[in-house]
């Protein structure tokens, strides 16, 4: 968090980089009174930090009246100091209350964009193995592919290549990604960067949509901006052929 003490260096510097004179005096209780009247109409920053992700559109809210209550002080404060004498009238610089005031403005939307814009994800975004066999996609009806029974998939995955962006939503006809028993992510996926949701892999065994018999495996889904990590235990596989081996599928 930048100290009071900072914010009124850097408005020092701020003010002499834009006008070699500043003849109007402010007081220290006015830029304090600013400084309070500006965090008592908004939601500290320190917990919009910790609640952005869970109010993510109200932070928005925020944001946009945050520099709506900025501009309204710029355009009352005068753009300039003038001192009027028997008639006369004498402009000498421009307004230190209206350069504040700007100042202000630049540097909190400055903080509150970067604070909208950083977003911490879990070590599973970074750090995953790939899905990108063709035979994944639920549209896959040729062959079953490599053949390969899931007993030892205890890891995160990201579905990626040939195998499309994410696991199979729905339930996957008898056939489908190249199996007589696909498998499915019975589970709703998170909409919110860094979160993880939970769900089953159901099986569909001859219409049975999950089949109790091989279905259950909890399946987590985490949201990492942009695309989705899944992590995915094993399946088990009652038979000899890659036909019926239970295989997550993909779309």
């Amino acid at each position: 968090m930048i100290s009071i003490a900072t914010v009124i260096t850097n408005l020092s510097l701020y003010i002499e980089s834009n006008t070699g004179w500043c003849e109007e005096h402010i007081s220290a209780t006015e830029v304090l009174g600013l400084l309070l009247g500006l965090i008592i109409t908004g939601v500290p920053l320190a917990v919009i930090v910790t609640l952005y992700v869970q109010l993510r559109k109200f932070f928005n809210i925020f944001v946009f009246r945050s520099y709506m209550l900025l501009h309204f002080f710029i355009h009352l404060a005068p753009s300039s100091n003038t001192t009027t004498t028997s008639n006369t009238t004498t402009t000498t610089g421009p307004s230190c209350k209206r350069l504040l005031l700007l100042f202000l403005k630049e540097k909190i939307v400055f903080f509150l964009a970067t604070i909208s814009t950083s977003i911490s994800l879990p070590s599973q975004c970074s750090s995953y193995n790939i899905l990108s066999d063709y035979y994944r996609v639920t549209t896959y009806t040729v062959s079953c592919g490599s053949g390969t029974c899931e007993s030892s998939m205890n890891a995160w995955y990201r579905v990626t290549g040939a195998a499309g962006s994410q696991l199979a939503t729905s339930p996957v006809n008898t056939g489908g990604c190249g199996t007589y028993y696909p498998a499915w992510f019975n589970g709703t996926l998170p909409t919110t960067p860094g979160f993880t949701t939970s769900g089953v892999a159901c099986v569909n065994v001859n219409s049975t949509l999950c089949y109790l018999g091989y279905s259950g495996p909890v399946v987590l889904a985490t949201n990492c901006n942009g695309f989705y990590v899944f992590y995915l235990t094993s399946l088990s596989c009652p038979c000899c052929s890659c036909w019926y081996y239970p295989r997550y599928c993909t779309e």
